[in-house]
């Protein structure tokens, strides 16, 4: 056949005019943003971006039009993979008929509108994230935040970046008020927007504000939070004390980069953007009012935290088989003053076990509590430097001492024995022999024994007024997180190893721990 240029040009119009009718298709098939909070979520500058806060506000739509629309590989969390059939359903819905493919075994859709990529992922156990390290997205999701615990949050949105030029990186998650503690943690992360106890100036929705967390260059001496402000901008606000032992978020007035020096050391530090953007039933119109009369016939609090967002509701978790109650708890913070009624009793000391833990040196008054003592492990890396550690907190070489000597705690107890301190090797895996104050349980070992015996002595009931300082959220946190059972005559509390498996903390015990062995003697 000839060629023919005439035909050569409408066949190149018609192949035009059927890419432009397919490209129809599939832009009818894509979702849209909604004007209002999902466009406004879309638009913030903010790095972090908490949407949401209350039930049906388009909080799942949000995370796939941004995945699929707007950034060139990204990944949506859910805690465990049950959660995300629905999140799927809704991509297959959305994306299904674009000529992108999704691999059910991987979770990936691939080719979608502009190559993009969408990973699904789940995070199950607090060792589930190092499966994800190294694993760049320039859109980090995640879908009902307050499921995970803060240390997997931080530690995934490490690895938010791209090599695209021009592509933004950010993270966006979803939630509705936390319905456990383990999610209160968003709460005050987000302090400015939605914590009614917030003391500093209050955050409007979408507005952008700039935080900061000081490093651990500042863990190397001891520091007070009044000390800490002299380090930072002036106009910033200590926002609250984090997991990490003497590590504090601060909010900063502006994102101007600053420099934190420490003696010799200076390290530049650069404030991250956050915000938070509300969202409620009526800026979805997809949702019918049957959804709406069936969030109103809910029991309180959770109708309140569903239909209204409101996060000023402490989640009522309270398990009949909590070790210590948590009103219990706030008693004894409500008591404490500064300083202590008695001389010093004992202390109690839990040795760091390397890695990431702690050497905790908790020293009782009688029933007062000074404020525990950190000592990150690699400040103290061996026996010696534990045993010193412990003996600079003693009053007096009289004051007894209860060490855990499972493990590398048997050095520092050694190292007291040579300094002539009365140390008294505990060990929690020992078989126990006493009955609890009713007379009639016993014990399977020695950590059960002394937990329940904190427990008593924290029940209102017994009159022993316990105060504890009620600044440590970390030392709240691990009384009011493990749980206890009873088997035949016997009282078991869970252990070490069960509460850091179970992965309601996200950490070791360690300031529980070292409480426990404080009064581990305790007499009436």
């Amino acid at each position: 056949m000839a060629f023919n240029p005439a035909r050569m040009q409408r066949t190149a119009q018609k192949q035009r005019q059927l890419l432009m009718q397919v490209e129809e298709v599939i832009e009818d098939r894509m979702w849209s943003l909604l004007p209002g909070p999902q466009t406004t979520a879309a638009e913030t500058e903010a790095f972090e971006t908490l949407f949401g806060g209350r039930a049906g506000g388009g909080k799942s739509a949000l995370l796939l039009i941004l995945a699929s629309q707007h950034h060139q590989n990204s990944v949506i969390f859910r805690r465990v993979y049950p959660n995300l059939k629905e999140m799927i359903l809704k991509s297959q819905e959305m994306l299904l008929g674009t000529g992108a493919s999704y691999n059910s075994q991987d979770k990936i859709w691939r080719g979608l509108p502009g190559g993009r990529i969408l990973e699904f992922g789940a995070v199950q156990l607090e060792d589930s994230k190092f499966n994800y390290r190294g694993r760049a997205h320039d859109l980090k999701c995640f879908d009902e935040l307050t499921e995970f615990s803060e240390s997997i949050y931080e530690f995934l949105i490490g690895w938010t970046r791209t090599h695209i030029r021009g592509q933004r990186c950010r993270v966006i998650s979803t939630c509705n008020p936390p319905s456990s503690r383990e999610g209160t943690w968003v709460k005050k992360r987000w302090a400015p927007w939605i914590d009614p106890k917030y003391k500093g100036p209050k955050a409007g929705p979408g507005e952008v504000r700039y935080f900061a967390r000081l490093p651990s260059m500042l863990n190397e001496k001891p520091v007070d939070e009044q000390e800490i402000m002299t380090y930072v901008p002036k106009g910033s606000i200590l926002l609250r004390k984090l997991i990490a032992d003497r590590q504090y978020e601060i909010e900063c007035p502006t994102s101007e980069p600053f420099e934190l020096k420490d003696g010799d050391r200076t390290e530049m530090i650069e404030p991250v953007s956050r915000t938070f953007i509300p969202a409620t039933l009526a800026d979805n119109p997809f949702i019918d009012s049957t959804y709406r009369r069936t969030l109103m016939a809910m029991p309180e609090p959770v109708r309140s935290q569903l239909l209204y967002g409101d996060f000023s509701i402490d989640p009522d978790v309270e398990d009949e088989w909590q070790l210590i109650p948590t009103k219990w708890v706030k008693m004894a913070q409500e008591r404490w003053q500064k300083h202590p009624p008695t001389g010093q009793s004992a202390l109690g000391v839990d040795v760091a076990r390397g890695g990431e833990d702690n050497t905790v040196i908790a020293a009782r008054h009688y029933t007062w509590v000074a404020p525990l003592k950190i000592k990150p492990g690699a400040s103290v890396p061996s026996g010696k430097d534990s045993a010193i550690a412990v003996r600079e907190e003693m009053v007096s070489n009289d004051v007894e001492v209860y060490v855990d000597v499972v493990g590398v705690g048997s050095s520092c107890f050694d190292f007291l024995i040579d300094m002539e301190v009365v140390a008294w090797a505990c060990n929690a895996g020992e078989r126990s022999d006493r009955l609890d104050r009713s007379g009639v349980l016993g014990f399977p070992n020695k950590r059960s024994q002394w937990a329940w015996n904190l427990r008593e002595i924290f029940n209102p009931d017994n009159g022993y007024q316990p105060a504890i300082p009620p600044d440590d959220v970390e030392l709240e946190e691990e009384l009011i997180t493990p749980r206890w059972e009873k088997r035949g005559d016997k009282i078991y509390v869970e252990s070490r190893e069960e509460l850091m498996k179970a992965d309601r903390l996200g950490r070791s015990p360690d300031r529980l721990s070292s409480l426990m062995l404080a009064f581990s003697d305790f007499r009436e």
